[in-house]
């Protein structure tokens, strides 16, 4: 995995034949059609930059500071959008402790990847099957097989029309196991 915020950067990390790339906020044509070819991955993070925002205009910060957020913010949904329309590869994830986002944000990191031209399913598969892909772990979780870990959260909703819905947790299960 290599952690870029630059246009050459990321293209360099694909080039060396990194599996994933994160954030990828400044991402080139170019560079996600390799992405695309290599089967790179992206995982967006664009929860950083949502909880930057949301922190700052609280603070009341000065605007050359939210300048910087700002550009931030619309460079990553262009980089996802570009990253989307090519094909490439996106899991969910979101920088939790190396940012302003904290565990926890990954409902809000979905509603995001819908809100910037993802489907609904695609999101929810990104945080599921395609993360332990990348991980390599598909093996013990990311869908709900026979012979899998059955880590598994019930929510009251349907997160395919409403991502939102994934804040309404009913159940978790670890291992099979009820812990909330």
């Amino acid at each position: 995995a290599a952690h870029c915020h630059g246009f050459d950067g990321t293209r360099l990390a694909v080039e060396a034949g990194i599996d994933s790339i994160e954030h990828g906020t400044y991402v080139d044509e170019h560079t996600v059609q390799l992405m695309a070819e290599k089967g790179t991955y992206l995982v967006p993070t664009m929860s950083t930059w949502d909880a930057r925002e949301r922190l700052t205009s609280q603070m009341g910060w000065p605007k050359e500071q939210m300048a910087e957020v700002y550009d931030r913010k619309e460079n990553s949904i262009a980089s996802f959008k570009r990253a989307l329309q090519a094909g490439v590869i996106i899991a969910t994830g979101t920088d939790s402790g190396g940012s302003a986002a904290r565990h926890g944000f990954v409902a809000r990191e979905i509603e995001l990847m819908v809100e910037n031209g993802m489907t609904p399913q695609a999101a929810l598969e990104a945080s599921t099957r395609v993360a332990a892909d990348l991980l390599g772990i598909r093996d013990l979780v990311g869908t709900i097989e026979v012979g899998k870990q059955a880590d598994m959260v019930l929510i009251d909703g349907d997160p395919h029309s409403d991502p939102g819905a994934l804040r309404n947790i009913w159940a978790v299960f670890q291992s099979g196991r009820r812990i909330r």
